[in-house]
């Protein structure tokens, strides 16, 4: 009897759709930003941290987020009706499944910083890190 259940977990297994096990994945046109891989008809957050030139003369940091649903093969797209700005942090999350996609347009390249060194506070609720700005979704 007290293996009925993990017996059970272990045969059911197999048989998860394989869009609940996929990982999204990020790509840039140039006007909108398409996730793949999510779960088929669920919700998809997309956020987006970015700076772009104004009048060719001086910059702008800009943030967004915007909920999109994916269609029946697990795709969601946000159309922008603007460029995608070249200087810009994506990340797409499947809220059904939690999994994540991170990536950048272009030529633009995602810096990835060591978790070495940084302290998670948590009974403060904070992180501490060696930057002048963190964005955290």
């Amino acid at each position: 009897m007290r293996w009925t259940l993990p017996l059970a977990l272990l045969v059911s297994f197999p048989f998860l759709p394989a869009a609940a096990l996929a990982q999204p994945t990020l790509s840039f046109e140039d006007q909108a930003v398409v996730v793949a891989g999510a779960t088929p008809g669920g919700d998809v957050v997309l956020w987006t941290v970015y700076r772009e030139r104004i009048a060719g003369v001086s910059t702008r940091l800009g943030r967004a987020h915007e909920r999109v649903t994916a269609d029946a093969t697990g795709a969601a797209r946000l159309d922008l009706g603007r460029s995608v700005p070249e200087l810009s942090v994506w990340a797409a999350v499947d809220l059904t499944t939690g999994q994540a996609a991170v990536g950048t347009p272009g030529s633009f390249a995602l810096t990835e910083i060591d978790a070495k060194g940084r302290r998670i506070d948590r009974a403060l609720g904070r992180l501490e890190v060696d930057r002048h700005g963190l964005e955290i979704l």
